[in-house]
């Protein structure tokens, strides 16, 4: 226990000087390993005080590393040869050019490296930015670099990294290599290394694609089918496009679970305590009530709570409570899409759209702000809110940002300003919120305009540079669908392509089917179904609908940089 303390704890400088005291002779022959662990870990300050205990020829390396880790200049010709192939300070290096954006020279490094797990030391730590940069070599046309960066990464224990990284080579390998069956392999490994929706679904979704293009059409209907489950994940819609599925009736809503009031399912401790907690205006303490309750809960549990927070107007505690149910393989879309009272406003913009942006930005917390100081319900920033405000002229008040109905009546009209220079694609509207207008005008310019069905939107998305603006498109676009199904009660085929390059939807938020609109949808490749064997029908049923935004951080694989000045709107951190 003391060891393992020793290695993997930040210490306060009192309990680092007690642990030396009582256990010194044990402790400080660990010193080197102790400074290795935490520079390994990014934990400068707590690596600096093992430099008195450690032997001089080591002191050179410690010094250099975390003067890198803290982006200083570090002093190299002072490390002993015999030291300066260390793998951490390799690694130290590495990373210090690939945030400074010096992605050639990090390369380097990487290719030097990446030849053995010994080579690279801790190869999970080089992880996030070997994704980064070979989705930057990708972006580039170098397809067989990035690949090779992608699938040399020696990764040997599950982790959210290693799935991305075999889902990228075989993404590479299918869609840019002509290898399906070694992408295939890459898409199996991805989809046994996750356990959430999201993954699954995109795991799922590209093994059907890999089977297509191995000339498998029964092979990539089960796949398809697979994917299709999930049908509040960006992939899984697209897998229930590619076999001709209606929208799963389920996401309308409109279960009767039975009234919370007389079941007894919510007469217990924790239900009572979350009530008197936003009784007495402790939302916080509240919020961890509501989310101990979902995760205890059944199915039919967590719809009557939903059913509860709903005639509470409680929307944002819902959205929780949805997620943590999500987290168990519970989805009931009452929870995780609720309608929020802007459900019922007359807004400039797709209602559907405007509420996945505020679900998105603020998981509909009216009190929310950013770090930066994004507020309020669809997160805007006090200037580009004043700005906003004059259009409408409406006098402009920042204390009325967190006033839901004042903050989503400037929110759309901005959303409907993104519409004005992007037409209705949800694509570039998110990545114009997310980003600024400016970078969906450049990428449009760089990467060719997938409205019209010369570019595929799928891979027009991948290759969005900026991490957080990729998750954010996919996790906006995927709750349209879903919210227009909550909005009219109905569901009808998956048009999801169509929807992302900007057709207008066949079931509108504020009337019945149009079937005119058909026509304008644009057609999406299908699979034929026509003798898909009945393994595909099983496949479907095997399992309930389950779709999880909250698996956004984990695809947040490396920091990247926004210009301030093209991003006039600001959010929290991703789910």
């Amino acid at each position: 226990m003391l060891r393992e303390v020793w290695l993997r704890q930040p210490l306060k400088e009192a309990e680092l000087a007690e642990m030396l005291a009582v256990h010194g002779d044990l402790l400080r022959p660990l010193a080197a390993a102790r400074a290795e662990a935490m520079l390994w870990r990014g934990r400068a300050a707590d690596a600096e005080p093992m430099l008195s205990l450690l032997p001089d020829e080591r002191r050179a390396l410690l010094r250099a590393r975390i003067a890198l880790i803290r982006g200083q200049e570090p002093d190299l010709s002072a490390i002993p040869a015999a030291l300066r192939d260390d793998p951490g300070l390799a690694h130290d290096r590495f990373a210090r050019l690939a945030a400074e954006g010096r992605y050639s020279e990090a390369l380097a490094i990487l290719q030097a490296r990446t030849g053995s797990a010994a080579a690279l030391g801790e190869p999970d730590r080089w992880a996030a930015w070997r994704a980064q940069i070979a989705r930057w070599l990708m972006r580039e046309g170098r397809h067989q670099e990035a690949y090779a960066i992608a699938a040399a990464h020696h990764l040997t224990e599950p982790s959210e990294s290693h799935a991305d990284l075999e889902w990228l080579a075989g993404y590479l390998a299918l869609r840019f290599l002509d290898e399906p069956a070694g992408a295939l392999e890459h898409f199996r490994r991805s989809e046994a290394l996750v356990r959430g929706p999201i993954s699954l679904a995109r795991a799922a979704y590209w093994q059907g694609r890999a089977e297509e293009a191995l000339g498998r059409p029964d092979e990539a209907a089960i796949a398809y089918a697979r994917g299709a489950r999930h049908q509040t994940a960006f992939y899984g819609l697209l897998s229930a496009e590619k076999l001709g599925l209606p929208l799963d009736p389920i996401l309308t809503g409109q279960e009767d679970f039975g009234d919370w009031r007389t079941s007894g399912r919510l007469a217990g401790d924790l239900p009572r305590a979350m009530l008197l907690l936003l009784a007495a205006g402790e939302r916080a303490d509240a919020r961890l009530f509501a989310l101990a309750l979902a995760r205890s809960l059944d199915r039919e549990g967590v719809g009557q709570l939903a059913a509860l927070l709903e005639e509470m107007h409680e929307s944002h505690l819902a959205v929780l409570v949805g997620k943590a149910a999500v987290e168990q393989g519970i989805v009931v879309p009452a929870a995780y899409f609720p309608l929020h009272p802007m459900a019922r406003g007359d807004w400039p913009v797709d209602t559907a759209l405007a509420l996945s942006i505020a679900r998105r930005e603020s998981e509909f917390d009216a009190a929310a702000r950013s770090p930066v100081g994004a507020q309020g319900l669809m997160q805007l920033m006090p200037a580009t809110a004043r700005e906003v405000a004059g259009w409408l002229g409406l006098p402009y008040s920042a204390a009325r940002l967190n006033e839901w109905d004042y903050n989503v009546r400037l929110g759309t009209r901005y959303l409907h300003h993104l519409e004005e220079q992007f037409g209705t694609s949800p694509v570039l509207i998110a990545a114009g919120y997310n980003a600024g207008p400016g970078r969906p005008r450049q990428w449009l310019a760089e990467r060719g305009d997938f409205r019209d069905g010369s570019v595929d939107v799928v891979d027009w998305i991948e290759h969005i540079p900026f991490t957080e603006t990729r998750i954010y498109v996919m996790r906006v676009a995927e709750s349209i669908p879903v919210y227009r199904a909550r909005l009219t009660g109905e569901t009808g085929p998956v048009q999801f392509t169509a929807l992302l390059r900007g057709a207008p939807p066949l079931i509108r938020p504020v009337a019945r089917p149009d079937p005119a609109a058909a026509a304008a949808t644009g057609a999406v490749e299908r699979l034929s179904t026509a003798s898909v064997p009945e393994a595909v029908a099983q496949a479907v049923a095997a399992g309930p609908e389950v779709g999880s935004q909250a698996e956004a951080p984990a695809r947040q694989v490396a920091p990247q940089t926004v210009d301030p000045l093209l991003r006039p709107l600001n959010r929290p951190d991703p789910d």
